[in-house]
């Protein structure tokens, strides 16, 4: 088949959906299977990618805002797919052209926090999503979900016929030996944000600090600003413990890779995800980690790691001490972590491709 993929969604810090579209572009490269792939980027990205026999990239516009991009694919990108001929479609993330498109089409859905609270998003924000994702699924001929958990959630909030929508879990990559930087410490890994919930994060820590005099390892916080960080950043400062607590703003590849490598705990108090990329990655690099029972986690991470309720500070504390040095959960862990990898994850979506090609023909 002749296909497209619409990776427009993807910046240079390969960060949240732009690291899946990042993986799976790689993979479906080094093995596409029987078809051709033309890959749709923003042009600040294009210069990452090198064309391949069964692999070209293609760079419509450069955008220098999300709302711009946004606005490109409802609008145009639609023509541009269209008077290609691809015989399918897939779009990385929920936003697709408003126009009919000629081709059959998969949309990933990678979260639907937006249904779930008020609190994951600015309102303009989830107000575009809650309007283009159901629009998306309904008109798409397969949805992939990034977890059965998010497979769940999708058929709560919008109605679908359940065997239209078909997970394919997220992977790791081995861990990198060129890391930078990194030193021991607890480390906690998200947007800085209400929903990853670094504050239950801090409250654990200042327990052990009081409690263990002899626990003094650090808390490293690493991660970009997201949005209302201004009382997670503020409670850290009014912290008698503040100087232990180290906001490290947006990691590249290498120095997360070193975070990842000095850490002995890893700390994930999320509310709320699709999947929960960070706490595997930890498993994978043999870091214990300690993360919440919410959402896709207990899915996502089996017995690798410490489940603690969300928010309740003293059953991360206690987690964070039964974790240090545990090499039964450290290897739990790593099992895990080797269970899904980024070219599984290709492999099952070149599948569903083939499904598609298979069909065509009858």
């Amino acid at each position: 088949m002749k296909i497209a993929l619409n990776a427009m969604t993807m910046s240079e810090t390969k960060a949240g959906v732009g690291n899946y579209a990042w993986h799976v572009i790689r993979e479906l490269q080094q093995n596409p299977g029987e078809h051709q792939f033309t890959v749709y980027v923003n042009e600040t990205v294009k210069h990452l990618f090198s064309d391949s026999e069964q692999m070209k990239f293609v760079a419509p516009g450069s955008f220098s805002s999300s709302k711009k991009r946004l606005l490109f694919e409802l609008t145009k990108l639609g023509k541009i797919l269209n008077r290609e001929g691809y015989d399918f479609l897939h779009f990385l993330d929920y936003a697709t052209p408003l126009q009919a498109l000629n081709a059959p089409f998969f949309v990933t859905v990678h979260d639907v926090s937006f249904f779930a609270s008020a609190d994951y998003f600015t309102k303009s924000m989830s107000m575009t999503k809650k309007s283009l994702l159901p629009l998306s699924c309904k008109r798409a001929v397969g949805v992939i979900t990034v977890s059965e958990f998010t497979k769940r959630e999708l058929l709560r909030y919008v109605k679908l016929s359940e065997d239209k929508i078909h997970p394919v879990l997220l992977g790791t990559e081995p861990p990198r030996t060129d890391g930078e930087g990194g030193e021991p410490c607890v480390l906690c890994v998200g947007t800085v944000e209400p929903r990853k919930d670094q504050i239950t994060a801090i409250k654990a820590m200042e327990l052990l600090w009081k409690e263990h005099p002899e626990f003094t390892l650090p808390l490293v916080i690493a991660g970009k600003a997201g949005w209302r960080y201004e009382p997670i950043f503020q409670y850290a400062e009014r912290s008698p413990f503040c100087d232990r607590i180290h906001f490290t703003g947006y990691c590249t590849e290498k120095q997360l890779a070193g975070w990842y490598r000095g850490a002995k705990v890893f700390l994930f108090p999320s509310l709320y995800e699709g999947f929960g990329l960070p706490p595997l990655e930890a498993m994978s690099y043999g870091v214990p980690v300690v993360a919440s029972n919410a959402a896709s986690l207990p899915e996502v991470l089996g017995n690798g790691a410490i489940l603690c309720p969300i928010g309740e500070e003293k059953a991360f504390a206690k987690g964070i001490l039964d974790a240090l040095g545990n090499d039964t959960l450290i290897a739990s862990g790593r099992k895990r972590a080797a269970e899904l990898s980024w070219k599984k994850t290709a492999a099952e979506l070149l599948a569903q491709y083939q499904r598609i090609a298979e069909r065509s023909r009858t």
